[in-house]
């Protein structure tokens, strides 16, 4: 356990270093901007609207800015946006494995005795935290700015929305570790983390399929904060996904062999 304890040391200080904690942080900002920001001035941009264009003029525009703002309409920019993440999650691992079987820097962590299923848990622990800094400070951020102007968010929907958009980060990150693995070459292993999330977006529009993937775990997540019924219980989602993360590890552990092999 101590040498996988300085191992996870070593990919969150890399994950620092490499400016990908910044990255997230960056990213975060912008989903907050796209969200609770736009929420909080929404009568401002109406009123600016009128003042440069003629109702006439507007058109049906101006029906997405005719409400009272509120913590459905920020979840609903904040969903809108959400790829900003997850494809972040994808970008930023994609690199972490190819680029040291590619440079030869990972052979001197394969002769120390940790197993390869440590190594992968360890990247897989530095993108994930890394990943969960851009998610979590927004979800915090979001739950200063309803309880100041809009009231206190129901605390059991708002957290476990949240605890599933950590989990789908997480396997997205578990994607990017396997799509690492299975080749050296970050090109084709962006491409091939590409067309996971490319599939897995394909799959979640066909009816009962989403369900047993992870566009599922998404797709709860914002039945939860807009309040809407759903099929399953959450706990389906998180069982699911669950299963999903191990395997996904497993598999980029299996691919990691076979590149000695």
């Amino acid at each position: 356990m101590e040498h996988f304890g300085l191992l996870v040391r070593k990919e969150l200080m890399f994950q620092w270093r490499t400016g990908r904690i910044v990255l997230f942080l960056l990213l975060g900002a912008v989903l907050l901007q796209s969200s609770a920001v736009v929420e909080i001035f929404l009568p401002s941009l109406m009123s600016l609207m009128l003042k440069l264009e003629s109702l006439e003029k507007i058109g049906p525009t101006i029906m997405m800015f005719d409400r009272e703002p509120s913590l459905l309409g920020a979840m609903q920019g904040y969903y809108k946006n959400f790829l900003f993440l997850s494809l972040g999650t994808i970008l930023a691992g994609v690199g972490s494995v190819a680029g040291e079987l590619r440079d030869g820097t990972l052979a001197t962590m394969l002769v120390r005795p940790v197993s390869r299923l440590q190594i992968v848990m360890a990247k897989w622990i530095g993108l994930t935290c890394t990943a969960w800094i851009g998610l979590f400070s927004t979800g915090a951020a979001i739950f200063v700015i309803s309880s100041v102007f809009w009231g206190i968010p129901a605390i059991g929907p708002f957290v476990l929305a949240f605890v599933l958009l950590a989990l789908f980060l997480a396997i997205y990150a578990a994607i990017a570790i396997l799509a690492s693995s299975l080749s050296s070459n970050v090109s084709v292993a962006t491409g091939i983390g590409l067309a996971c999330v490319l599939l897995n977006n394909i799959l979640g529009f066909v009816p009962y399929v989403s369900a047993w993937i992870p566009d599922g775990c998404y797709k709860m997540a914002t039945h939860l904060s807009f309040g809407t019924p759903t099929q399953y219980a959450p706990v389906w989602s998180l069982v699911v996904n669950g299963l999903w993360l191990v395997v996904l590890l497993y598999a980029a552990q299996y691919a990691l062999q076979r590149k000695e092999a």
